[in-house]
């Protein structure tokens, strides 16, 4: 079912419209839900995101936008004033956006959303190629923008540069990654520069990072490689508390998972009859977690999302990004992510295969098989954790973005007991 996306061109008071004097807009199909922002530039010949994006109604979305390097395209320019004459309610909340962007930001909206902050990066940006000897070439291009993170590509004189800016939340990313790249330079993207207060990592181009670049094996390739890491990476534990890594044993998932059933009974999408058969498994769920720490594995760096769409693969060289959730956990955690997640097919036995067989070697007295038994549980019970912990940090407006999901992994939670008691 395809959505409708209005686009909002606002520079110096005035917004672009149509002929008929009302805003463009475009319809987005199922596959377009990531590529929204670049199609909502793209519409109008804009290069930055104003706001996030805003959900007017069901299936129907607002982007307010603006030009920062480019030039203004031709066309109609009406006052900011008149525009709720032209289009109504939704003028109101395009003058809201924009207010908000210049001079009153709600709470919990990122940097990357009020005016100056892509001249900071630019500055920065600059200062840390100059030190590199070398130089940009051209202007940096959006890949991707929301509440979460954003995403630059930079154009330099030595080929293409990656630049991510994480939320507040996450902004511990930039100290843990550059942690785990000085214990693991060549599975990690090569940081260029990191700015560590702020977050912001700059990195080298990937081969294999796109859907469409990655070479066949990936799956297989990561679930061996990133076990090998983990075993690996008992070394480095200090080092990744140091740089603001959350450890994330049993006893803190309990705990948190109490937090995230406190709050389940206001959450949108959960049916009355889900939630009692959610709290009704609650208990053997947390058991489960308990006896997962049990198995004789111990905790190791945890990449908290792992799945083939975060791995750069050329068939040869094999990176492993977007660290935004890396950690000191259950390593089962992540093979577990990696092989089951996904439910629109069924378990990769080869992908569990290959994950733990470093782990069979490495600690050969430890209950394996239980382990990938329970692991499937405590893998949700984190990931409900992870989701409740960006919803609280994520200004109301924008909770949208991540739609029924933590819903959705609570309301899987009774069968995945039922699975791990009866095999």
């Amino acid at each position: 079912m395809s959505a409708v996306q209005q686009v909002a061109l606002a520079h110096e008071g005035k917004v672009l419209v149509t002929d008929a004097g009302l805003l463009p807009e475009q319809e987005l199909g199922e596959d377009d839900s990531d590529d929204g922002y670049r199609l909502a530039l793209e519409l109008v010949g804009a290069d930055v995101f104003l706001a996030p994006v805003v959900r007017l109604a069901a299936r129907r979305y607002l982007a307010v936008v603006g030009c920062r390097a480019l030039p203004l395209p031709p066309g109609r320019w009406v006052p900011l004033a008149e525009l709720s004459g032209q289009v109504g309610e939704v003028g109101e909340v395009v003058a809201r956006c924009v207010r908000e962007h210049e001079v009153d930001p709600p709470a919990l909206r990122p940097a990357w959303f009020r005016p100056g902050w892509y001249d900071a990066v630019e500055a920065w940006v600059d200062a840390a190629l100059d030190r590199a000897g070398r130089r940009r070439t051209g202007v940096m291009r959006l890949v991707r923008t929301w509440s979460l993170s954003t995403v630059l590509r930079i154009p330099t004189s030595d080929g293409e540069l990656w630049f991510k800016a994480p939320c507040d939340l996450f902004r511990a990313e930039g100290a843990i990654h550059r942690a785990i790249g000085r214990h693991f330079p060549d599975d990690v993207p090569v940081l260029v520069a990191v700015d560590e207060e702020r977050g912001w990592l700059l990195m080298e181009e990937m081969g294999g990072a796109t859907e469409g670049s990655r070479a066949e094996g990936a799956g297989p390739a990561l679930a061996t490689r990133w076990a090998e890491v983990q075993i690996a990476s008992l070394r480095m534990l200090d080092d990744l508390r140091a740089a603001g890594g959350l450890v994330r044993d049993a006893e803190v998932m309990v705990r948190d998972f109490r937090t995230v059933l406190d709050a389940a009974t206001d959450l949108p999408g959960l049916a009355p009859d889900e939630l009692v058969a959610i709290l009704d498994v609650a208990d053997e769920a947390a058991a489960m977690v308990r006896e997962l720490w049990a198995c004789g594995i111990p905790d190791t760096l945890a990449h908290g999302d792992l799945h083939v769409g975060n791995v750069a693969w050329d068939g040869t060289a094999l990176r492993v990004y977007d660290l935004t959730d890396a950690c000191i956990s259950h390593p089962f955690l992540d093979g577990c992510h990696l092989a089951l997640f996904d439910d629109r097919h069924p378990p990769d036995h080869e992908l569990i295969d290959a994950f733990v067989a470093p782990w069979r070697a490495a600690f050969p007295h430890a209950r394996v098989d239980d382990a990938i038994r329970l692991a499937p549980v405590a893998d949700l019970v984190f990931q409900a954790d992870t989701f409740d912990r960006i919803r609280r940090a994520t200004e109301p407006a924008s909770a949208y973005e991540l739609g029924t999901l933590l819903p959705w992994l609570l309301g899987r939670l009774p069968a995945a007991v039922a699975a791990a008691r009866r095999t």
